[in-house]
């Protein structure tokens, strides 16, 4: 049984068997979810898609990239995601192997760093914050960071004290520049901000890489907030009780990212905004 940090939980089973993927036929061992729990004190709450891609185990080859490479389908050890969409929507597709840059158009900057030791998608985080709509940044260090790129989250995760920076400088941030009032609430586990002042609405921004190598990335009011009415937009924000940061649906669908792993055993991600995105002329 595997129970997340919400309390909700899935049992699993390990299975061997064959695989169909893009018509290739894959005999290997996988889990198969035979049950589901939600959150407590939310019954009527429906499962969703809370995995994510990754690298396999250190100590398996059981995973579908790594059977595929080691049958020869594919030439390289690299998984891209290309999702120009909305977080709501999310759709797009997975490369598995070698990438064609016209299988997903981007634009320039193109960004290239080195991954950390892990499983997991995953690249050092030195800082996070805020870029108002003026251009004024309003960012705070990250001791040890590191973000996890998690195609199964919906949200962006972070542990309290960082969600609780974000969500104070955003309201100060848009009362500042647009002179008008601005504040959250919390109803049933999801955080709203009230819309006016939407145009004034800062990016949020990340600092990945080293310290003496690294870039920034930006993910726009528009794909960090959703569901919104007249009033009021939800906030795809929410805080954990992990270290880590999770980057989920509204990076993927700003930034297409390719995760490579070399001969010799070194990762590294390529990221690079869309060039254009669902719903654009």
């Amino acid at each position: 049984m595997v129970i997340f940090d919400d309390g909700s939980a899935i049992t699993t089973v390990l299975h061997q068997g064959v695989i169909g993927f893009a018509g290739h036929k894959l005999e290997m061992k996988f889990r198969l979810i035979i049950g589901w729990s939600p959150e407590p004190g939310r019954e009527t709450q429906e499962p969703v898609n809370s995995f994510g891609l990754a690298y396999r185990d250190a100590a398996s080859n059981e995973n579908i990239l790594m059977q595929l490479f080691l049958k020869k389908i594919i030439s390289e050890k690299t998984v891209s995601i290309c999702a120009p969409s909305r977080p709501k929507t999310f759709t797009g597709k997975v490369i598995l192997g070698s990438f064609k840059k016209e299988q997903c158009p981007t634009t320039f900057p193109k960004i290239v760093l080195p991954m950390e030791s892990s499983g997991f998608f995953n690249t050092a985080l030195l800082s996070l914050g805020l870029v108002s709509s003026k251009g004024q940044p309003f960012m705070q260090q990250v001791s040890d960071g590191l973000a996890i790129h998690d195609t199964g989250a919906y949200s962006i995760f972070l542990p309290k004290p960082y969600f609780e920076f974000l969500l104070n400088k955003i309201t100060e941030i848009v009362k500042k520049d647009s002179g008008k009032d601005s504040y959250v609430k919390v109803k049933n586990g999801v955080w709203y901000i009230r819309k006016r002042g939407y145009d004034y609405f800062p990016r949020l921004a990340f600092a990945l890489g080293e310290p003496t190598a690294h870039r920034t990335i930006y993910i726009p009011p528009s794909h960090y907030t959703h569901q919104c009415d007249g009033t009021w937009c939800a906030l795809l924000l929410h805080h954990y009780n992990l270290p880590r940061i999770l980057l989920g649906r509204p990076f993927f669908t700003t930034y297409f990212s390719s995760f490579a792993e070399a001969e010799d055993g070194r990762r590294t991600v390529t990221l690079a905004p869309y060039g254009k995105k669902e719903g654009q002329e």
